[in-house]
């Protein structure tokens, strides 16, 4: 997984309005209790490249963006930041899970120079792993509404954080939205990324995107039909036997 910093700079890069309504949420349809339903799988590396999205789902004029997944090292500290779950809400994103392995698959893409970019992460660790992330995440942002970072290089990225209702995707969903501000010197450029996590059993789906200010955004009904898409795929995938 890169960095927070590296995601904030082009794959951060889902839509919703803000809420004061849980933003975990399930879905509402449930299998009759006579059906047999499998659990899902936790997916392998294979799998998980395979059910990501493609150039060929997204709207006209994007293109894959190699370089937004360069696995590049972070210098970013925070350096002042409006709770003590800042840090857990900064290390969650940066490193989801901590230092336990799992296997993810990433794709990247930009509808041209200036955006909008959209990033998706497959991660396959299992339920208990993922329940505990969403726990942590949710937990931390309540508390946590806007952090400072600064690299080593002085570069800062300035970030508010807030919390939408999540598109009801998956087994559980989870999304917030952040309003960027990076600055190096005088020169300031501000962004707006929203992200949206949905889990399938133990697999999980990060959905982001993210529109500078001189670029154009998606649209509220194309992203979340592209989030349809990409987890119909995941739970596809994962219900193959």
């Amino acid at each position: 997984m890169r960095t927070l910093c590296v995601t904030l700079l082009g794959l951060f890069l889902v839509s919703g309005c803000g809420s004061d309504e849980p933003i975990e949420t399930s879905r509402d349809s449930q299998p009759a209790a006579t059906e047999e339903v499998a659990e899902p799988r936790v997916l392998t590396s294979d799998e998980l490249t395979a059910a990501l999205l493609t150039v060929d789902d997204l709207p006209t004029g994007f293109s894959v963006d190699e370089t937004a997944l360069e696995d590049l090292e972070s210098t970013d500290e925070i350096v002042r930041a409006s709770g003590d779950s800042c840090t857990d809400l900064w290390e969650a994103t940066e490193t989801p899970f901590g230092d336990e392995e799992y296997v993810e698959a990433s794709a990247a893409f930009a509808g041209g120079e200036l955006g909008p970019f959209l990033t998706q992460d497959l991660i396959a660790v299992d339920e208990s792993a993922v329940a505990s992330e969403f726990a942590t995440l949710q937990l931390a942002i309540e508390d946590c509404t806007s952090l400072v970072s600064r690299d080593a290089d002085g570069f800062e990225t300035s970030v508010e954080f807030a919390p939408i209702t999540a598109p009801d995707l998956g087994d559980k969903n989870f999304a917030f939205e952040m309003r960027i501000t990076y600055a190096y010197g005088d020169v300031e450029v501000d962004a707006l990324a929203t992200m949206v996590m949905t889990s399938v059993g133990g697999n999980l789906m990060i959905l982001s995107s993210i529109a500078v200010e001189m670029g154009e955004p998606f649209e509220a009904a194309e992203f979340e039909a592209l989030a349809q898409v990409a987890v119909a795929r995941l739970q596809d995938a994962a219900a193959a036997r």
